[in-house]
């Protein structure tokens, strides 16, 4: 169509050169914060009560009024609707549904569960985020979505990973007699 809100996904490593692109391209975007579980949770139940609100100046089958006060008639009103809302809505109101997606936006270098490495490739020898977890991933086997906080420099890079996912990578790249091109970064990096 021609107007409506677009919402777009932008991991801190992709955060610079999407900027470049909204400048150059004169688009007014505003950064906002990905909404907790509670408040998704908190709209849905605000949509949920208008939904209901508005279907209740509707003529409804009388199959249904025959069942609702039948169940009514032997349990406590409250419970009997709490307990369909549940069958009809149990995963969009139930917060261990929604990861916690605000975690990812912040630095995972950050993250005390999470080791960062020193790695000898970067812009200058061709790589973006995407070849460099390609190459990381084809040479150790560690899934590439689990390698998190990439950032590219031109002579270098980092990423971030498991306690188990850097010994790993760590061995995956040890050669014999030259220097390796995966090591753990030091603290000031």
């Amino acid at each position: 169509g021609q107007s409506g809100k677009a919402i777009t996904l932008v991991s801190p490593s992709e955060k610079g050169r999407f900027f470049r692109y909204i400048k150059q391209l004169k688009l007014d975007i505003t950064e906002q914060q990905i909404p907790a579980a509670s408040d998704i949770i908190s709209q849905k139940k605000k949509d949920l009560h208008s939904q209901i609100s508005e279907k209740l100046s509707e003529d409804i089958d009388s199959s249904y009024h025959d069942l609702a006060a039948q169940m009514l008639a032997d349990q406590d009103p409250t419970t009997v609707l709490a307990n369909v809302l549940k069958l009809s809505y149990d995963d969009p109101l139930n917060p261990n549904q929604y990861p916690d997606l605000r975690k990812h936006t912040s630095h995972a270098h950050d993250d005390p569960n999470t080791v960062r490495l020193f790695v000898a490739k970067g812009k200058m020898d061709h790589y973006n985020p995407r070849k460099l977890v390609g190459f990381i991933e084809q040479r150790s086997n560690v899934y590439g979505r689990r390698i998190q906080g990439v950032k590219i420099m031109d002579k270098f890079s980092f990423i971030s990973v498991s306690p188990r996912d850097a010994d790993t990578i760590l061995d995956a790249f040890r050669s014999g007699s030259s220097r390796p091109l995966v090591v753990k970064a030091s603290k000031k990096r």
